[in-house]
């Protein structure tokens, strides 16, 4: 039994792993820090000598493996064509509401998220907030300079390198009759080296200093003073969340509206608590 408990971890971490595209982290992670959740995975093996034969359990296990997996390749390719399709329908109504609204332009829009995610992500690694604080809403930047002070109390730093943001998929777009209203969720997916370590001493607490991390997150922004500022952060771009996308204007008479998102995602987005509790 001991050798099919191992043959049962060992599936349950190849599960996890071929599910890491629906993980992420919400400006760091693996890390301890960047703005989601570290995960760690361990096992013991024992020696094994039994009577019997596990060939039943050990072919049931491995049935029961290639399901979930299969589950999760269908899953991931359904949530890229419903991303696709949400895409499309941004990048049609930003096309119009951007003729009386500049700041719709979708091209403006990406390159506000990526101007935005290496800014947040130098003012946390760098433990000073400030140098965001023009990128982010009141709410994220009290929460992000109380995390960061909190590191610079216990002399630790979140050190994130090698950063690359690979895409950015604005999938919901929101515009309202006052402008003030006006939001916009936008995936990004990448990846970045992503360590946590002690200052007197310099040593790893948590993380790799070696092998960067890949990360899929959706980061939600809002309209203020004619700028996007970001707002809130999901460290996990999950089906559901994606799914409560849409594109909507008050402005259009004719404009297509997907259902809105319910209000406990709403008001998250609007109080800026949608991310871990760790970042």
């Amino acid at each position: 039994m001991r050798r099919s408990l191992s043959l049962l971890l060992g599936s349950i971490a190849l599960v996890g792993l071929a599910a890491g595209y629906c993980l992420g982290r919400a400006g760091g992670g693996g890390g301890g820090g960047h703005a989601s959740s570290s995960h760690s995975y361990s096992g013991s093996h024992g020696s094994y000598s039994g009577q019997g034969d596990n060939g039943p359990v050990v072919m049931l296990l491995l049935l029961v493996v290639v399901v979930v997996l299969v589950y999760v390749v269908v899953q991931n390719l359904q949530l890229k064509t419903e991303l696709n399709e949400k895409f499309a329908a941004v990048r049609n109504l930003t096309a119009e509401l951007e003729k009386r609204d500049p700041l719709w332009n979708l091209q403006t829009m990406t390159s506000r998220v990526n101007e935005v995610f290496f800014k947040v992500q130098a003012a946390w690694t760098q433990r000073n907030q400030d140098l965001a604080r023009d990128c982010m809403s009141h709410q994220l930047y009290q929460r992000h300079k109380t995390q960061t002070d909190q590191m610079l109390a216990a002399k630790t730093r979140n050190v994130l390198e090698n950063i690359q943001l690979a895409e950015v998929l604005i999938y919901s777009v929101s515009d309202y009759h006052d402008d003030a209203r006006d939001t916009f969720a936008a995936q990004l997916t990448g990846s970045m080296i992503d360590y946590t370590v002690k200052e007197a001493h310099g040593y790893v607490t948590v993380g790799d200093r070696v092998n960067a991390e890949e990360f899929t997150e959706v980061w939600f922004f809002v309209r203020h003073n004619n700028q996007w500022l970001l707002n809130a952060i999901a460290p996990l771009a999950t089906a559901e969340i994606i799914g409560h996308g849409r594109s909507y204007s008050e402005n259009q008479t004719n404009g297509r509206s997907e259902e809105s998102q319910p209000e406990q995602i709403r008001n998250e987005v609007n109080n800026g608590t949608v991310e871990s509790s760790i970042w």
